[in-house]
């Protein structure tokens, strides 16, 4: 892969930006619009992110076909491919753009049942966010087009630079007193930039030859659709999941309660994310090392990969459960600390072993294998739903988090088939999820004793694990990229 190292360093660089804005943002967000408007934010940035992976599998179906094209040299063949994605992007992006802004009001008597002023802002503000949608959701065409040409950097800056402008602005905003309807134009303006940025970056890595026009092309190959239409459902449901859980928690328990979940769940899975980022790079490889039949250099890629990622996952879990009491506290209040802290540990948990699964689940979508990645999202969902119903209805935000476990139940199935087709066994897979989670629970342990008995005061304590953590951090990063590098060697020779 020519730009390993460069798509390596911008993702990880490109997602850590927003994770630190939105970390430092938040209390100020908190602070100035309150719990319930925070919770209600919250609402409209969930479903702001709810179409951007909603693409009929068309993004995915991009990067592995055009690259698949260009390397058997039947670039013919790219521009139906281009022509048909563009098509269907504008469609469903009108689509869900227009759904929502239909359906705000709904929303709205939903999460305020009662308070028929705070209906008529929430409907606003849900009106409001189908515009950035629309912007956001478009420009995934543009940046999948690049990640098919192995250019994961320029995605990385233009999708994570829209985040970080957008949370920026939005601290700024209501700092200077702006009400949460301009806070959401404000997203509107940022990805509308993005949209631009992303237009460009397309148009210039693909070939001169090639238009950036939509058109229909309904006669391209059953693969594409079959493969398209699987990644659309299982990226559906994930999407449900991942981002209807926090209006379903607003519905059940309350906004406020949002806010108790949002906060520690935004946490986790920022830090957990980068794993995500990080392993899509591998999507092209596993493609090429699955079509080529190198099984022994496909294992040997596998489980170097998933050994880097329980590091990095291992890494990220004891910083939370270690240090997440006391940032909280020094971040937003000993309130927040006291009811988000339980509700981030569970999450800390489930993120390690979530986080794990995607090296299975990309090397699943590598080899075309779209309709079991789509129909363990069905499984998990289906169960999640009605965990996450009475769990929530009995033990509250508590009840909510631990749902997120059965999102876990249909994993088997992916590793029964990389068992059979990669060559990685059910006891290396066990041996790995045993022995870091030994050391991860060991090691959280062993650093909340240590802080106990030195009696640091919370923010030398603070300090200590989060400069220890970006060492960890460092290191892991180190070492993701040097078993990949070192696999690409050895499959070379």
């Amino acid at each position: 892969m020519k730009y390993l190292r460069k798509n390596v360093l911008s993702s990880a660089v490109a997602y850590a930006l927003p994770l630190i804005a939105a970390l430092l943002s938040i209390p100020l967000l908190v602070m100035h619009l309150g719990t319930d408007l925070y919770g209600l934010y919250t609402v409209c940035l969930s479903l702001l992110g709810f179409m951007a992976l909603v693409d009929f599998g068309m993004g995915q179906a991009v990067i592995r076909y055009v690259a698949d094209y260009e390397a058997k040299e039947q670039r013919n063949q790219i521009q139906p491919l281009l022509g048909m994605a563009y098509s269907m992007y504008l469609l469903i992006g009108l689509l869900g753009a227009g759904i929502l802004y239909m359906a705000a009001p709904w929303l709205a008597v939903g999460l305020y049942r009662e308070d028929s002023g705070q209906q008529l802002l929430a409907q606003s503000v849900l009106q409001i966010t189908a515009i950035p949608l629309l912007f956001s959701y478009v420009n995934q065409f543009f940046l999948s087009i690049c990640k098919a040409y192995h250019r994961f950097d320029w995605p990385a800056l233009i999708h994570n630079g829209a985040h970080l402008g957008g949370i920026l602005l939005a601290a700024l905003l209501v700092v200077i007193g702006q009400p949460l309807p301009i806070v959401l134009w404000g997203y509107a303006f940022t990805h509308a930039l993005a949209l631009l940025a992303g237009y460009r970056a397309a148009r210039v890595i693909l070939p001169k030859d090639i238009r950036l026009v939509p058109t229909w092309h309904l006669s391209m190959p059953a693969g594409v659709w079959g493969f398209s239409a699987y990644t659309f459902l299982g990226n559906l449901v994930g999407v449900l999941t991942s981002r209807g859980d926090k209006v379903a928690v607003g519905i059940l328990l309350g906004t406020e309660a949002v806010t108790y979940y949002q906060i520690p769940y935004t946490i986790a899975q920022m830090a957990n994310g980068v794993m995500h980022s990080l392993t899509q790079i591998t999507l092209p490889r596993f493609t090429e090392l699955l079509g080529n039949k190198q099984h022994s250099a496909l294992g040997l890629l596998y489980r170097q990969v998933l050994d880097a990622g329980f590091i990095l996952s291992m890494t990220i879990a004891v910083l939370l459960v270690t240090t997440g009491e006391v940032f909280l506290t020094w971040w937003i209040s000993p309130e927040m600390a006291e009811k988000a802290y339980p509700v981030l540990v569970v999450m800390a948990g489930y993120f390690f072993l979530q986080s794990n699964t995607l090296v299975s689940y990309w090397v699943l979508q590598g080899a075309g294998m779209a309709r079991l990645t789509a129909g363990v999202a069905v499984l998990d969902a289906t169960v999640y739903a009605v965990a996450l119903y009475y769990l929530s209805s009995y033990y509250g935000y508590i009840g909510a988090a631990v749902a997120l476990f059965f999102l876990l139940l249909g994993t088997f199935l992916q590793y029964y088939w990389v068992v059979e087709r990669v060559g990685c066994s059910y006891q290396a897979h066990l041996f790995r999820l045993l022995g870091f989670g030994v050391i991860t629970v060991g090691a959280s342990y062993a650093m909340m004793s240590a802080g106990a008995w030195l009696a640091l005061p919370p923010l030398a304590y603070l300090a200590v694990n989060v400069s220890l953590i970006f060492v960890l951090v460092l290191g892991g990063g180190g070492l993701c990229w040097y078993w990949y590098y070192r696999s690409r060697l050895a499959t070379s020779k």
